[in-house]
């Protein structure tokens, strides 16, 4: 069956506008994660990385933050969790805050946990840092840290903060 131009025209704005509410419920399904206990993680969504955030010697993992990315593996949520000690060999989260995932323009990535606060080592930190060949890289203004008395991340002011550089030794 042919399609008119006209109906052509209906059809592809139909799709496109189905693609960009597609694309803006992504994040709106990822913040209904706050409570759930994962994994398994919702349809659509797969850790990329993440990160044990813990100070006692008995539980180094009592906190965590995962980096969530869509079926397409693009990278679109960051969440924080405590340990929900489901037992069995696979760790088990529940989830207590979400961010989006930071917009990274050129020459930029997002440490996770391997950050600095006055010279101070501090895992509950994530910041977008600038590449360089050196071995800490300072943070830019995205930076949050994991409040591990509330579960919700907080912002912070990129003063003072500096990540090292786990790529530097692979180049």
């Amino acid at each position: 069956m042919r399609m008119s131009h006209g109906l052509q025209r209906a059809f592809r704005r139909a799709v496109a506008t189905a693609a960009s509410l597609v694309a803006l419920a992504m994040p709106l399904h990822a913040q209904g994660l706050v409570g759930s206990i994962v994994p398994p993680y919702p349809a659509g969504l797969s850790e990329q990385e993440g990160s044990c955030i813990g100070d006692k010697p008995d539980q180094p993992c009592e906190w965590g933050i995962g980096v969530l990315a869509n079926a397409a593996g693009k990278k679109v949520q960051i969440y924080a969790a405590s340990d929900a000690k489901g037992g069995g060999k696979e760790a088990r989260w529940r989830v207590t805050d979400v961010l989006p995932y930071p917009t990274l323009g050129k020459g930029l990535d997002l440490a996770v946990a391997v950050c600095r606060s006055g010279g101070a080592e501090d895992s509950a930190i994530l910041a977008v840092v600038r590449n360089a060949k050196r071995e800490f890289l300072q943070a830019t203004g995205w930076v949050y840290r994991l409040d591990r008395t509330s579960g919700k991340f907080v912002k912070l002011s990129p003063t003072g903060i500096d990540c090292i550089n786990a790529g530097l030794d692979a180049d």
